[in-house]
């Protein structure tokens, strides 16, 4: 929490490089609408909205996560 609320010393519309943001449609912790505002604050990010994943999503789809990050060399 204390990560989010502070500044992080940059703006998210400044960032220029590719972005993606994943974000499971069943979290309870960290509602997908977070997801979605953050997307839409980079310009240019991709939203990955993964239905029926919750908070720890990345444990069961890391391979497809590792496997974009890498095709984009």
């Amino acid at each position: 929490m204390q990560l989010a609320a502070r500044p992080w010393g940059f703006a998210l519309a400044d960032l220029r490089v590719p972005v993606s943001v994943w974000h499971g449609e069943e979290d309870d912790s960290i509602p997908p609408v977070m997801g979605r505002r953050l997307a839409a604050s980079i310009p240019g990010a991709e939203l990955h909205l993964l239905a029926d994943e919750s908070h720890l999503f990345f444990l069961s789809r890391w391979r497809e996560i590792l496997g974009e990050l890498l095709a984009r060399g």
